[in-house]
């Protein structure tokens, strides 16, 4: 079974159509090269699960807003094809 990649993912947020770049201020290029996965990043951290439960979740140790950046040849299960 071949992995599928984060590149060809409805959920997946490219680089080029980001507009959080947390870090540029700081100098820091490196965040231009990543994109984001929309499907686990969580605005507001969990009090109950939802319904349905997520098979994933980002969360920082304070509960703020954790963001999954991945690059364009990452893959994972929640994986879905554009259609």
């Amino acid at each position: 079974m071949s992995v599928q990649r984060c590149g060809t993912c409805r959920h997946w947020i490219p680089p080029t159509e980001r507009t959080d770049f947390r870090n540029l201020y700081k100098g820091n290029e490196a965040d231009r090269l990543f994109g984001i996965c929309g499907l686990i990043d969580l605005a507001d951290a969990y009090e109950e699960a939802p319904d349905p439960v997520p098979l994933a979740a980002t969360k920082d140790g304070s509960d703020y807003r954790a963001t999954l950046h991945t690059q364009e040849a990452f893959g994972c299960v929640l994986h879905e094809e554009w259609k």
